[in-house]
Formats: structure tokens, C-alpha cells, sequence
């Protein structure tokens, strides 16, 4: 597990605060992907994410986090696109990662091989989450690296102050978010976790929160 650092993650989060949606329009761009190919400037690395809901306390130890309402956000790929976090009445298994980032480096490798082998689940969404990126450092852009690895769901954009994982309290990459149905945590856990594990939130979000 790599640890957060100042270095790495320079930003501070807040528990519990109130997350206002961000100022001015996400700008969705209507290129296609073979424009892109042709045209990697055309590529976005990071871009605007409007972020709706209560930010989460930064996981440690037990997790108090556990029925609070997820945070929403719609954003874009790497191709200018909209992306949507969530989808009302989807559950959804949330991934976090960095480029630079080691272990996320061979939890993406694993995992997109688990995915296209498997299939992606039919009844609970599957979205990554690219954050913490940084030009100046290994494995960049993150765009390419998806792109290698055949990562074969979607992936939203974080901004550059990296409010999304922020708004999930993120400590440490990987980092991974499991919402049922109802829009509502029920798991959050930090560090490479494998197929098995992602298979184990998977059915949590599926599942929901016991009664």
C-alpha cells in the first residue's frame, strides 16, 4: 500500500464538509475517438468535475462512513465525454487511482484482465476514478496507461486539486468505494485488493446495506 504523502496527495481533507457544486459548465466535447487517435493533444488528462452531496470522512480505522449517502459527480473521460459516477438505482464499485502510483499500477493490470475475461458486471456499474495526476511524474499520461492496460470500463476524470477523492476521503491509493442502490457507502477500503476482494464489493453494492 503506498501511503498518502505530501509530496503525493498536497491536499488537505475536510470531514463532513458540505461540497458546493463547482462554478461554470463542464465542457463536453463531441470528438470521436478516431479524431483522437489522430490527435493525442486532443486528449485530457484532467478536467472540471461537479461534485453534489456531503463529503466523506477521510477513511481510518472503522469506518464511520459506512449507510452515509455517496457523493454524486459528473465529470468527463479522457476523451472529453460525460461521465456519470453514479446512476440512480445502480449500484456501483468505485476505483480511485494514481499513474505514478505502484500498486495501482498492478491493481489495473489484474483487474482489467479479471474484467475482460468475466465480463463486466451486469446489474452493478464499474467506474474508475483517474486522480492525483501529476506531469511530472512516472507512468504519465494516465490516458496512454489506460489505454495499454485495456481498462475496459469507464473512467472519470478528477480535477486538478483532486476534489473527487477528496469528497470520498480518500487516504492512500488504490482506493476503492462500493454504493448500492440507494446511493449509500457500504464499503470503502484502501490498498491493492485483487479479484477476489473486487468480486466481494461487487456483491456488497449489489446487496446493499443490511438491514
Amino acid at each position: 500500500m503506498n501511503s498518502k504523502t505530501r509530496s503525493y496527495t498536497p491536499w488537505a481533507i475536510g470531514a463532513g464538509v458540505v461540497l458546493v457544486a463547482l462554478v461554470g459548465a463542464i465542457v463536453i466535447a463531441a470528438t470521436r475517438g478516431d479524431d483522437l487517435a489522430a490527435d493525442p493533444a486532443a486528449i485530457v488528462e484532467t478536467n472540471a468535475v461537479v461534485i453534489d452531496g456531503a463529503a466523506l470522512p477521510e477513511l481510518a480505522g472503522a469506518d464511520t462512513a459506512l449507510g452515509a449517502p455517496a457523493p454524486t459527480a459528473t465529470g468527463t473521460g479522457f476523451d472529453g465525454l460525460r461521465v456519470d459516477l453514479l446512476a440512480d438505482g445502480e449500484p456501483t464499485v468505485i476505483g480511485f487511482f494514481a499513474h505514478w502510483c505502484p500498486v495501482c499500477q498492478q491493481e489495473v493490470d489484474e483487474l482489467s484482465d479479471h474484467l475482460r475475461d468475466g465480463g463486466l458486471p451486469d446489474d452493478v456499474r464499474v467506474v474508475a476514478v483517474s486522480t492525483g495526476v501529476r506531469s511530472d511524474n512516472t507512468n504519465y499520461p494516465p490516458s496512454a496507461w489506460f489505454a495499454d492496460e485495456q481498462w475496459p470500463a469507464p473512467v472519470l476524470l478528477d480535477d486538478a486539486d483532486n476534489s473527487l477523492a477528496e469528497a470520498y476521503g480518500l487516504p492512500a491509493f488504490p482506493f476503492w468505494a462500493a454504493v448500492d442502490s440507494d446511493g449509500r457507502i457500504v464499503a470503502r477500503l484502501s490498498g491493492a485488493i485483487g479479484a477476489s476482494t473486487f468480486d466481494d464489493l461487487v456483491d456488497l453494492a449489489r446487496n446493499g446495506v443490511p438491514a
